[in-house]
Formats: C-alpha cells, structure tokens, sequence
C-alpha cells in the first residue's frame, strides 16, 4: 500500500485545528502553559502541519523495528531553559520522516517518554527525546497505542482519535458513555475515615482504570472483574484452581496510607507556615502514591494469567485465574446492547456470539448472572470493553473501545 493512500478528510485536520485553537484561547489554560515554562505561541503547528504530524506519524505506527510493532509519543513544542535536564537534544534536529521515526520510537516506548517535534523553516524536525518528570508536559501529544491507532491529545486532555481512515473527537463521542464505576465501590464508604474528600471513591475509581491502563500497556490480553457480592462464585467454573486463603488487601492499605497521607498533608498546612516541613510532607504523600502504583500495577500482572482476576468493591485481590461461566438456568441466547464511538454512540443491539472471543462472551454471560458487577476485558490488541448491567433497560451493556476515550 502506498504511504499517498492514507487519507482523513480535510475537514477532520481543520476541525481538529480549531478545537485545539479553542482550548489555546482559555485565559486559564495559557496561564497555566506559561507556569509550566513553555515558550509562547508554539503549543501546536500550523494546520497544514498538523496533517503532516498526524499522518507521518500514522505511517511510522504501521511499521516494525526488529520484528516488534511500535507503540510511542509525540510531543509537539519548544521549552525553557528549565527543562536542559529532561530533554535529550540532539547537535542537529533530524526531518521528521517515517524512517526517523521509526528508528526512535523504541525510545519513547515507556508512557513517560517523549520524542520532542516542533517546526523548522516550515518543516517539521525532532529535537531531541524527552523524559516526562511530572510536570511540564508537552502541550500537544499524539501518542500511537497501537497500529494504525493514534489518540491526539491536548493539554492532558484526549481531543481526538484516529484508527486507519476513521476519525472522531472524543469529547462529542463519550457523553453517553455512562459508566457508573463509582456506585460498585465501597458502598459503606469505609475509606470516608482516611480522607476530607466528600467524593472518597473518586481515588478508588482511579485506581480500578489505572488497573486496566496497565493491563492495556502490557499488551497480554486480560480479564478484570469488580464483585460487590459473595454471589459472584456461583458463576465461575469449580474448583478455583488459584483460591486464596484470605483475599490480598495490599491495593486497599495502600490506598489508606495515601488518604491518611494526603489528610495529614492538608490539616499540616493549616497550621504551620514552615515551607520545609510543608516540602517534607508533600514528599511523604508522593512517596505513598509511588508505592500505590506498584501495588497497581502488581494487582495488573495477575490478569495475564489464563482468566479473570477478581476484586471486591473494597479492593481487595480475591481470585485469579478464575474461569467465568453463566448460571445453569442462564440461557446463552440473549442479546447485548453495544455502544462503540465508531457508531456514534448509537446503540447497536447484537447477539452474544457476535461480541467477540471467548473471554468477551463469558464476560456477558458473568454480568447476566451477576448484575452488580462490572468487566473490564483487554484484548491482546489492547482494545478495552466494559460490560455492566444496564437497569434501565434490563439487559448486558458492552462499551467497546474505551482506550479510544478519556475513560481510560
């Protein structure tokens, strides 16, 4: 296939040009730009350069380094001086082709990772590579999650999505998306103790879609699972071949040490002006939230093994490599409503055996025996879907491709 083939519709580039000249425009927005030291009026190219940054990176997404596809991202913009330590430089900034950026991209693999690109005598070039500390981020982000499939991204905020010659903006596309995380968690509020946030599950959801960010990123295929009720074994295959003695709660204590952490923070500052011990105390929070990404992502590694990894809505690791079945009196011919952003978030009603594979089947047989729960299903092509219950309408949900989406 010829590389000329490749085509959006114009209209998409200059719509996209000018949402992103919207959100420029916010009075807040620039403030908070010029705060984190980027140099004015270079947050993102002219529009006939945003297509080429978008399909030279399209291009570069399709091919293999080694026999490995490629997964990166780039960032679009010039830096202060205060940014000389987190950005490797290159003596002489190399074209932006294809083949640059393929050669690179290894690079810029890890999500915190960047390859820099800005403009040149109306061209485009790469700077130099860039480590992404925290803080400072580069202001417009393309970052490819798989072949083919590209997310524009726009002051952290998803703006639009791109896969082969489909294109859609994500703000129009998940406003229907009504994923309910919040109301399966901790129903009894018992994290309410460890913080001043009246939102107390607002962390807790978090955690469940950093969960499956970090199954996404493995690229092994996955399956997680939220109960709130001991019922959920009535619809799994006996005996559990990984049952546990007693359930793990290293993600919901190290969730408290940060509640406690941030509480203790807060009601720190109010009472002492001490700059130093004010540094100190935030060091400690950001030292809890680090241990709490481990735990994240160690709870994640459990899904790669053959079946679902259950948790609790107190997020507590119950099971693993649980076989998913549906109660006997559960008949298989039922229908699924399906919600996809390619679709425009019309809903599509289609039978089981057309929602894919065995891991997205036995996922809705689950939800149909267990409406209290919630599936999370990774495919090995890292696309994401969520079954839950829909009680409005009385039947399974499926929300195909939230890693399209600002969910997750």
């Amino acid at each position: 296939m010829s590389e000329s083939m490749f085509h959006l519709d114009d209209q998409f580039f200059k719509d996209l040009w000018h949402k992103l000249n919207e959100v420029h425009n916010s009075t807040d927005v620039n403030d908070i730009l010029l705060r984190d030291n980027f140099i004015p009026n270079n947050f993102f190219p002219k529009s006939d350069l945003l297509k080429v940054l978008i399909e030279q990176t399209f291009w570069a997404s399709l091919r293999n380094e080694e026999g490995r596809s490629l997964r990166f991202r780039i960032g679009y913009g010039s830096f202060g001086v205060s940014y000389n330590n987190s950005i490797y430089t290159f003596k002489t900034s190399l074209p932006f082709e294809v083949a640059n950026i393929v050669k690179l991209a290894p690079v810029v693999e890890n999500s915190m990772s960047r390859m820099v690109v800005n403009a040149k005598e109306n061209k485009l070039v790469i700077l130099g590579v860039m480590q992404f500390t925290g803080f400072g981020e580069p202001v417009l982000l393309i970052k490819v999650i798989s072949p083919g499939v590209l997310i524009v991204s726009f002051r952290n905020k998803n703006i639009a999505a791109i896969t082969g010659e489909k294109s859609f903006f994500i703000e129009k596309q998940i406003a229907k998306y009504n994923l309910d995380i919040s109301s399966k968690l901790d129903p009894d509020n018992k994290f309410a103790q460890y913080t001043n946030d009246p939102n107390t599950n607002k962390l807790e959801v978090k955690i469940i879609l950093e969960i499956v960010r970090s199954m996404h990123d493995r690229g092994h295929g996955g399956t997680l699972v939220l109960v709130s009720e001991d019922t959920w074994e009535n619809n799994v295959d006996k005996p559990i071949r990984y049952a546990t003695r007693s359930k793990l709660e290293s993600l919901s204590l190290a969730l408290k040490e940060v509640y406690k952490a941030v509480k203790a923070y807060e009601q720190n500052k109010l009472v002492t002006k001490n700059e130093e011990e004010s540094n100190l105390g935030y060091s400690y929070v950001y030292e809890k939230d680090r241990k709490l990404d481990n735990v994240v992502n160690s709870i994640a590694q459990f899904t790669t093994v053959d079946g679902a990894t259950i948790i609790n809505n107190e997020l507590n690791l119950i099971a693993f490599g649980v076989i998913l079945t549906s109660q006997s009196n559960t008949t298989n011919n039922f229908s699924i409503k399906k919600i996809s952003p390619f679709t425009n978030n019309q809903v599509q009603e289609i039978p089981l055996n057309k929602i894919g594979g065995t891991r997205h089947q036995s996922a809705a047989k689950f939800i149909k025996g267990q409406k209290s729960a919630m599936v999370f299903v990774v495919s090995q092509d890292r696309k994401i879907t969520c079954f839950t219950w829909d009680e409005q309408e009385d039947c399974v949900c499926a929300y195909e491709h939230l890693e399209l989406t600002d969910i997750c």
